[in-house]
């Protein structure tokens, strides 16, 4: 079995405080795709190969995965965004 895996049952053993985001830092994919709660949790214990993740679990992650998401939005767009957004406001005050 993956290493990391085993690392996600050590934790989830210990009920280590850790466990949930390290869970969907790894299983990040599966909350993305919006499935329900029952059939995310099937995904990942059939995965891990037990039972330990909990639907209370799936819905902690997914009230608190905002603050843990791994990928950033690109920044060039951001500021191509802002930059689009005062050239309008510079265009409508000088007419």
């Amino acid at each position: 079995m993956n290493e990391i895996k085993q690392q996600l049952i050590g934790l989830f053993v210990s009920r280590d405080v850790k466990r949930r985001k390290k869970l969907y830092q790894y299983y990040e994919s599966y909350f993305k795709q919006q499935h329900s709660v029952r059939f995310t949790l099937l995904l990942i214990n059939a995965d891990l190969g037990s039972t330990l993740v909990t639907r209370l679990d799936i819905k902690y992650i997914r009230a608190h995965c905002h603050r843990w998401q791994t990928s950033q939005p690109d920044q060039t767009d951001n500021l191509q965004q802002v930059a689009e957004s005062s050239n309008v406001e510079q265009s409508g005050s000088s007419g």
